[in-house]
């Protein structure tokens, strides 16, 4: 809900305290919801309905250096760090893409943000019932939750066309089928960990594969903002980077391959100017250029 909610928030904190005041107006909400946990919050024990399942289930503590030698832990560990950054990228450029290809602005981008958000919840949602369903017919755990991972990665899939969309609404569509499906798989993932570990280590395995999650997520912004470098004009690449890939223009910005800077600085190093190459390599980067120009020109929505 804080997801849903915050597009719809910020816009109007921003535009009547500041966005200084917009970040300790959020912040503090925290304080709010720790509050209302310690008072709503009651030990699995102490609630009556799980009384009986507690006494049932006794729990047993799972030292780390025993959890990090399982196989269970590290297939966890390698799902969260090929989900997670999916889910960050999301919340990082999302905006940051509305703006650019789009020139939508921080009020504009809420409806389009609060209908990515919202999407990705019924995901979840839906993510968690399909394998329940496939559990109902007679599937064994294993094939139903494999399955519904499967499913879910292949949801993903039809994100990378959405460069190509002409339309706000259509690139929101394959941004939010993307965002549902990672949930739905992260459902999926989360539940594993119950399937595989003991109880007394469940908190202990996601709190490890949350951890090696966010860390990928970290490092994966970290690519994805040194390979697009954000400009409005293209850029070619040093002829023997270009040879190899091909620069291209998406959402405003034009990546092109992780060897660009090291290609520049071997031609600044044998006295070769940035004309020079540019000159040098136009007959290669015309391809790209036949098709950049087949593409939709960028839309003002206002």
């Amino acid at each position: 809900m804080g997801a849903i909610t915050c597009p719809l928030i910020v816009p109007w904190l921003a535009q009547h305290v500041g966005w200084q005041g917009t970040f300790v107006v959020t912040g503090a909400r925290g304080f709010i919801w720790v509050a209302a946990w310690a008072w709503l919050y009651r030990a699995p024990a102490a609630a009556p309905a799980m009384a009986t399942t507690v006494a049932a289930e006794p729990v047993v503590s799972v030292p780390w250096l025993k959890l990090v030698r399982r196989k269970q832990t590290w297939a966890f560990v390698l799902g969260m760090m090929a989900s997670a950054p999916v889910w960050w990228f999301c919340i990082f450029w999302i905006p940051d893409f509305l703006n650019k290809r789009f020139h939508l602005g921080l009020t504009q981008s809420s409806a389009p943000l609060v209908v990515i958000f919202l999407e990705s919840g019924f995901g979840g949602i839906l993510g968690g019932a399909l394998p329940a369903a496939l559990l109902r017919r007679g599937w064994t755990v294993n094939a139903a939750r494999k399955t519904a991972l499967l499913v879910c990665a292949l949801a993903v899939l039809p994100v990378f066309a959405t460069p190509l969309v002409s339309g706000v609404w259509g690139a929101v569509a394959l941004v939010a089928l993307a965002a549902a499906a990672h949930c739905g798989y992260a459902a999926n993932l989360y539940t594993l960990v119950s399937d595989t570990v003991p109880a007394g280590a469940v908190a202990s395995v996601v709190g490890i594969g949350g951890m090696a999650g966010s860390v990928a997520g970290m490092f994966f912004s970290q690519i994805v903002s040194r390979c697009c470098i954000s400009r409005t004009t293209t850029t070619s690449c040093p002829s023997r980077c270009a040879r190899r890939s091909t620069c291209w223009r998406s959402a405003g910005s034009t990546c092109c391959c992780p060897g660009w800077r090291r290609c520049r600085w071997t031609e600044f190093r044998h006295g070769r100017s940035v004309a020079g190459y540019r000159a040098r390599v136009s007959s290669v980067m015309e391809p790209a250029k036949a098709v950049s120009a087949l593409l939709p020109e960028r839309q003002s929505v206002r």
